[in-house]
């Protein structure tokens, strides 16, 4: 229950945003202590029906008069204590006690303790053990997913891409060395056939110019020499003509001459011998063979370095999401231990760094049944937090679930619909719930009242002071606590009604 000096938050719809939350001062009306079979009564107030109206209001009729005489007194006597509903009742010689009937605010507030949490949060691990070498982030920062958060030191998975580059350098020249002689053996074999193919080729025009020259011999007949002349008789003409004759014979028995030389004397050209190829091609097999085992050899080699680097790159670990750094639970120099490689190894990987989203904040309170009685979704609360003075937060409860576990009970979660960078994932908070919140309510003490089990009550009023005329009047009860109840129909503020 609030003192008179708490404030609270004006009341709002199921749509409320936070601007909608407002302090107001909160009136408590002071009454008698109600019986225990009061306790933690709630009642949902989002029905708005003003419920029954006072019926057969019963007036109590100041009809038993002493006065002189017996049987006077005994009719009396016997109307007093048989009224009938609308018949009056005796007033009584003293003033009943009685209490005015207040406008003020009625609220219901449950105080829970819980923690805030984060819409998300995640632990940072490393994929590898070793030992922290920097540290790149501080607390408080903002980072982004791929960010660098730290680096670590571990020889081995140094070593390893050490060793692994040097063998991929050595397969290297292995490759170059089988790709020369490879090279050197294909090289040899195409000059040998080259070389072959020359004096082929050679061997072929000469082969083809001796069965020429043969040919042409065998065709040529011996030239005829022209008939003699007379030279005593003959004409300057004749003997002109005659030494043409003479000349063209000798041009032809020289040509039939040297072509018959030619052919008697020239022998046919020897083809080249053939060339053997198979050890050209033995060699150049083998060389290759050598080069592509070579090949695969650097492959693997240049794998196994590919692997050793994503290995040494997990000594960077990088940030998996965005959010801001909570804590740095591993400084430089802190020796931490790595995701297991068995994935059912129930070692536990070290949480080197926190980070949380605190743009989205809430609070998560564990409960008992006794506690969370008459807590309901979307009833805003005030949150405050003991490590943190003077912060104070509006909230709304999310969701009330049963929590799972031996224990038991309940796990109330409310939003926050506008976080404070005050607040940290973990910090303890306590949770006023306003269960209940009524503003400007008709109140009046349990004891003024007589409940009839369907949302209704009776209540007595004081109509005449001077008379202590009593009348009874049924009212809707709106809500209730361990003292007090909030009420409508029937009744209007400053009313007296009696309490017992």
């Amino acid at each position: 229950m609030l003192s008179d000096n708490e404030t609270r938050p004006l009341r709002t719809d199921d749509g409320m945003d936070s601007d909608d939350y407002g302090p107001q001062t909160i009136g408590v009306m002071s009454g008698d202590e109600s019986d225990d079979d009061h306790d933690n009564a709630y009642m949902d107030m989002n029905d708005s029906g003003k419920g029954l109206r006072g019926i057969g209001r019963t007036k109590l009729i100041v009809g038993c008069a002493i006065a002189g005489g017996l049987l006077a007194a005994i009719l009396g006597s016997t109307m007093c204590h048989s009224k009938a509903p609308d018949q009056e009742v005796a007033a009584p010689s003293e003033p009943p006690a009685t209490v005015a009937v207040e406008r003020t605010d009625f609220e219901m507030v449950t105080t829970i303790d819980g923690k805030v949490t984060a819409d998300s949060s995640y632990s940072v691990t490393a994929d590898v053990d070793g030992v922290v070498a920097s540290v790149e982030v501080s607390e408080g920062q903002e980072v982004n997913a791929g960010d660098v958060l730290m680096t670590l030191n571990n020889e081995r998975l140094s070593s390893a891409v050490t060793e692994s580059e040097q063998a991929v350098e050595r397969a290297q020249q292995v490759v170059d060395d089988a790709d020369r002689a490879a090279s050197e053996a294909r090289n040899y074999r195409d000059e040998s056939w080259n070389t072959y193919n020359s004096e082929y080729t050679h061997y072929t025009e000469a082969y083809e110019s001796y069965q020429s020259t043969v040919a042409a011999a065998s065709v040529m007949n011996r030239p005829i020499a022209p008939d003699d002349i007379d030279e005593a008789t003959a004409t300057d003409e004749e003997r002109a003509i005659h030494q043409q004759q003479m000349d063209i014979y000798g041009h032809e028995m020289a040509i039939y001459q040297t072509v018959l030389a030619a052919a008697q004397t020239d022998a046919a050209p020897e083809p080249p011998a053939p060339l053997d190829d198979t050890e050209l091609l033995r060699s150049v097999n083998n060389t290759e063979q050598m080069l592509l085992a070579a090949r695969e050899g650097l492959q693997v080699a240049q794998e196994d370095l590919n692997k050793a680097r994503i290995e040494d790159e997990k000594r960077t670990v990088k940030s998996q999401a965005s959010g801001t750094i909570v804590s740095i639970d591993a400084p430089v120099g802190t020796s931490i231990k790595g995701e297991p490689d068995d994935p059912d190894s129930e070692i536990e990987a070290d949480t080197l760094i926190t980070i949380s989203n605190l743009r989205s904040m809430g609070i998560e309170a564990h409960v008992s049944a006794a506690e969370v009685a008459g807590i309901k979704r979307n009833q805003w609360a005030k949150v405050t937090f003991p490590d943190a003075e003077g912060l104070e937060v509006d909230a709304r409860v999310d969701e009330v679930a049963l929590s799972g576990g031996e224990n038991g009970g309940y796990t109330v979660t409310l939003t926050v619909p506008l976080p404070d960078e005050r607040m940290l994932p973990d910090m303890d908070a306590t949770i006023k719930v306003y269960m209940v919140d009524l503003s400007q309510s008709l109140v009046v003490p349990l004891s003024a009242i007589s409940e009839n089990g369907d949302g209704t009550a009776v209540v007595r009023v004081l109509v005449d002071q001077e008379t202590n005329e009593i009348e009874e009047r049924t009212v809707k009860v709106d809500a209730k606590d361990e003292t007090r109840a909030a009420i409508s129909d029937g009744v209007k503020e400053g009313d007296l009604v009696v309490v017992k």
